[in-house]
């Protein structure tokens, strides 16, 4: 599983732009390689002042991994202690319900 550093408690606020570039590594990681089955976020500044680029990367999680016979899904996706506004959490979860219905 890999497991995205949190910042420690009183750490200054970076700027928006650095941790939407190490989300977009995270799920490139997360859905390149055959030996990630989780990925947890938590507590990773993942808000929605990001816009459509954070709620994008984060759907992207929830969607079918690879093709054919190695499709399938993570098993565990960990947004815990996020600031993700309610229609962002409605995108990720009706997008993880269309993959599976």
């Amino acid at each position: 599983a890999f497991v995205a550093p949190s910042r420690g408690a009183g750490a200054p606020n970076a700027k928006l732009e650095p941790v939407i570039r190490c989300l977009e590594l995270a799920v490139h990681l997360a859905r390149s390689s055959n030996f990630v089955t989780a990925i947890r976020l938590g507590e990773c500044e993942l808000s929605s002042e990001g816009g459509d680029k954070c709620a994008t990367e984060l759907v992207r999680l929830v969607r079918q991994v690879g093709i054919g016979a190695q499709a399938r899904f993570l098993e565990e996706v960990d947004l815990r202690s996020n600031a993700l506004d309610a229609e962002a959490v409605k995108k990720i979860v009706e997008a993880a319900v269309k993959e599976r219905c």
